[in-house]
């Protein structure tokens, strides 16, 4: 019988949900914290204290010091970072450890992992008076380098900025760690209080794959939450800016060989509990994979692209194609984007075409069994995203009842918004 579902849920407390997998296919124990925030000012204070919380607790100072006590796990370690949503930031906190039973003397691993993780979410050593500044200067240049290195790849630098013209002015044109000048700017104080703020009142989703059962996980979780009383975890429908009447087209003058070019294209009257599944295989026919219509069209037939995609985010139904391209060939590449999408809004779809999309969304969602960590990125995409799907198998039997024209109705609906284009100052 198919999966409904890959986690066991368990409301621990208003607000806090442990989501449990059991197997013994893995010899780690994983463990996740997820703090589900609000994308708002405190956005990049959150980044650089992702950074900050690693270093460890008052008792356990330094990445030195947390290595050690991680290899003392035979090959546990921890690690947090952030992420961005449509309308959440995402804080998140991981731990895994080899499983006790695979040692010598069985020790409590998993237990040892949360008590420490307890400690850094609630004395987290950049909170102490005693506090190295310099390693929080340190950080903060660290995550400014990362941000730089985005500037760098102009790929994803084409795909930021689209989406910072295109969404002006509402949280999904904030990048996941801020923007430069509000990381340059923040100062400790506000990390700290960022930090505090975000571990004692966020909604939080736990997500746990080990062999251990779910009532063990829970005991072994609940040191590190907190007797503070958080709101219930609600994913509201994001706030986006109204269609242009006309599309906006921002170009950006810079001398590389290989100009870039991102086109925004938004679905009118978009609601995603029924339009996210004819979207997403639309988008799969279009710019999916080596078999799409554009990689077919535009790179092998006329070798106009170097590369070329498209993508949809299904929150505020937004569908964008990336392409690296010759600059002479900018405005070009532009126009046969748009008749391919033409193309799928007529129906104009291949048994080829159909097979290879068909076949793509099952073997990816089959590999969302191949490890923890891709089956907490299903899950909580599900989860953020209002999707009743919570299983691989669940939402490719929701894919089979899709069909062309379906996918054809939803591009139908779109419409240019944004166009960015950065290559040398000649233009096509």
């Amino acid at each position: 019988m198919p999966r409904t579902r890959i986690f066991e849920a368990r409301e621990l407390a208003t607000g806090v949900t442990l989501l449990h997998h059991r197997a013994s296919k893995w010899k780690t124990e994983t463990v996740r914290f997820v703090f589900v925030d609000r994308p708002d000012h405190r956005v990049a204070a959150r980044a650089v204290g992702a950074h900050l919380l690693r270093h460890g607790h008052r008792r356990c100072r330094g990445l030195e010091s947390v290595s050690r006590f991680f290899r003392q796990q035979y090959g546990g370690g921890v690690d947090s970072h952030v992420a961005i949503g449509s309308t959440r930031h995402l804080l998140t906190v991981r731990t895994n450890v080899v499983g006790g039973r695979h040692l010598p003397g069985r020790p409590d691993t998993l237990g040892r992992a949360m008590g420490f993780v307890a400690k850094v979410l609630r004395e987290p050593w950049f909170a102490a008076p005693s506090f190295d500044v310099s390693i929080f200067e340190r950080e903060r240049a660290n995550l400014l380098r990362a941000i730089d290195a985005v500037r760098e790849d102009k790929s994803r630098w084409a795909d930021q900025r689209l989406r910072e013209e295109m969404f002006a002015g509402t949280p999904l044109a904030i990048p996941a760690h801020g923007r430069r000048e509000d990381v340059e700017a923040v100062t400790l104080d506000e990390v700290r209080a960022a930090l505090e703020a975000t571990v004692s009142e966020a909604p939080i989703l736990i997500y746990s794959v080990g062999e251990r059962d779910i009532d063990s996980v829970a005991e072994a979780v609940m040191p590190a939450l907190g007797e503070v009383e958080r709101p219930a975890l609600r994913v509201k429908k994001p706030a986006v800016p109204p269609l242009r009447t006309r599309p906006r087209v921002v170009s950006e003058v810079e001398d590389i060989a290989q100009a870039r070019l991102a086109m925004g294209f938004r679905v009118r009257d978009w609601d995603p509990k029924t339009d996210v599944h004819a979207a997403l295989f639309g988008d799969i026919l279009l710019g999916g994979g080596s078999t799409s219509k554009l990689f077919k069209e535009i790179r092998e037939k006329r070798s106009l692209a170097y590369s070329i995609w498209s993508s949809l985010d299904g929150a505020p139904g937004a569908l964008v194609v990336s392409a690296g391209v010759d600059p002479a060939h900018l405005g070009r590449v532009q126009s046969l984007v748009r008749r391919q999408i033409a193309a799928v809004a007529e129906g104009r779809i291949s048994a080829e075409e159909l097979e290879s999309a068909r076949a793509g969304i099952a073997k990816s969602l089959a590999g969302t069994w191949d490890s923890p960590e891709a089956m907490v990125q299903f899950d909580l995409a599900a989860r953020l995203g209002r999707r009743r799907e919570r299983s691989p198998e669940a939402l490719l039997a929701r894919y089979e009842k899709v069909g062309v024209d379906d996918a054809a109705a939803i591009f139908r609906r779109l419409e240019l918004d944004t166009v960015y284009r950065l290559g040398p100052e000649k233009r096509s």
